[in-house]
């Protein structure tokens, strides 16, 4: 069976080397990067039975999308920047990496919400300037033990964020989209939670979910981290609500517009800003690539894909 490998232009060749070594060696595999033109794309669309696309996304037009292709497999676990309708038109599975990024971004979750209580920025900033304690000798740090943690989003990562923090002894409220057994109405874990990390996935129903609304039900203090999708949080409220001072802390791991991230951001003491980093992890990409690799055996052998995410 022929695979295309279609990958982010940045990516090192050794990482991309890397996940194609893990493809079985009866595959064949040809590798296009997504600056190609649409052209090369059709071609190889029409000759391929498994196309692959790395995270960062490759938006495509249907009509790319050739008769042959019986699988689109992203090694990302989102697909909000994939033509996922155009292939469901031409009857195309399209699946994710099956949570393949979760434990790395649950991880990455809880460092945060420990670097923004403990003002990591600012005492790194301290440390590498030779100075000592700054004057509120720590009255200004907390600890996780005994918070109210809400998590909005209780899938993949979401619950295992939750598993991380029981052995905090933090004190955990759920809400998802979807029903969940022990849910909290979303309005209750805002209005009592001392920490809101968020893990749910941008789409219609979840677009501006924390809102003014939302930032006006929060306790004064509360401490805001997202990991998943920017478009959750409403920029303006956002900003509002750190010029009222509401916020005890940020950590953001996605932002709106990488370019130009707000000043107002950028002057505060305890804000942490990163590149959208929480899920790279070399055992995140062996784990989807390894995923991606039982999905090409499922389709050799006519059986259906797992993880599919348009329910064909």
């Amino acid at each position: 069976m022929k695979t295309v490998f279609s990958y982010k232009d940045k990516l090192p060749r050794q990482y991309v080397d890397f996940l194609i070594d893990l493809i079985p060696k009866s595959f064949t595999v040809e590798r296009l990067p997504f600056s190609a033109p649409d052209s090369q794309f059709e071609r190889a669309l029409k000759e391929t039975d498994i196309a692959i696309f790395t995270p960062s996304g490759k938006y495509l037009p249907e009509h790319l999308y050739g008769n042959r292709l019986k699988l689109i497999q992203l090694l990302s676990s989102g697909y909000d920047k994939f033509n996922v309708e155009g292939a469901t038109k031409k009857g195309i599975p399209v699946a994710n990496n099956g949570g393949a990024n979760a434990i790395a971004v649950a991880e990455y979750t809880i460092l945060l919400i420990l670097a923004v209580l403990r003002g990591l920025p600012g005492n790194l900033e301290r440390g590498r300037q030779g100075k000592g304690m700054d004057q509120d000798y720590g009255m200004n740090l907390n600890t996780l033990h005994g918070k109210t943690v809400g998590i909005i989003g209780y899938g993949n990562i979401g619950s295992k964020v939750s598993e991380r923090l029981q052995s905090f002894g933090a004190k955990i409220l759920i809400n998802d989209i979807k029903p969940v057994p022990n849910s909290s109405p979303l309005n209750e874990l805002i209005e009592n939670s001392d920490i809101i990390t968020l893990h749910l996935r941008n789409n219609p129903q979840t677009a501006g979910i924390i809102g003014k609304k939302e930032f006006g039900l929060m306790k004064k203090g509360v401490i805001l981290i997202n990991t998943a999708r920017p478009e959750l949080i409403d920029d303006q409220a956002l900003y509002a609500a750190l010029k009222e001072d509401k916020l005890g802390g940020l950590g953001l791991d996605v932002v709106t517009d990488k370019k130009k991230i707000d000043a107002r951001l950028l002057s505060l003491k305890n804000v942490i800003i990163t590149p959208h980093v929480a899920g790279a992890a070399k055992e995140t990409y062996e784990a989807a690539m390894m995923f991606a690799v039982k999905n090409f055996e499922h389709i050799a052998r006519g059986e259906k894909p797992e993880s599919v995410i348009n329910s064909l």
